[in-house]
């Protein structure tokens, strides 16, 4: 695997251990118009520095293979809610986490900007894979240039261009 073609590369959580932190997290979140996420804890963002390149060939062995997590705390900010969660190996980030949420127009990384951790009344056990999230590229034949698009950009687009059709529901991943 080419060691540039990648955005960020952490422990996804399965379906599971999402559902199971959303329900055990979601007295937490304002309301309605807070983005979920429950997704990932990120070991390190693609940044193209040193530290980051040498966390990626150090995992890539272990990509793929199951770890399991236990969440200890909740941050909250006004910008992001969080859970801190044990894991032993190293990551570029200070504090290993797992974004909750976020105002609509925030970013899963202000959780790493939040400075207050409260232990839950309970810990929550977690599992996932160790893998990356890899860029996804697309050729534009009529304009001949490449755009580079994420797995949630693509989302997005096919989530705008269903609605402008009209008479269709988008649940997730599915067109109803």
């Amino acid at each position: 695997m080419n060691s540039n073609n990648w955005i960020y590369f952490g422990i996804f959580l399965n379906d599971d251990s999402k559902k199971n932190l959303y329900r055990a997290t979601k007295e937490f979140i304002p309301d309605n118009n807070w983005k979920i996420f429950c997704h990932h804890m990120t070991i390190a963002f693609n940044n193209r520095s040193q530290e980051a390149q040498e966390l990626f060939h150090q995992y890539q062995p272990m990509f793929n293979k199951q770890e399991s997590l236990v969440a200890t705390h909740i941050g909250i900010s006004e910008d992001a809610i969080a859970v801190k969660v044990n894991f032993n190996g190293p990551i570029a980030n200070k504090i290993p986490h797992i974004t909750i949420a976020t105002p609509q127009n925030g970013k899963p990384v202000n959780s790493n900007y939040i400075q207050h951790w409260m232990p839950l009344d309970e810990e929550i056990n977690l599992t996932g894979i160790i893998k990356p999230h890899l860029k996804t590229i697309k050729e534009n034949k009529n304009m001949k240039q490449v755009i580079r698009l994420t797995e949630s950009d693509l989302h997005k687009i096919i989530k705008e261009s269903v609605k402008q059709l009209g008479n269709y529901n988008f649940v997730g991943t599915k067109i109803t």
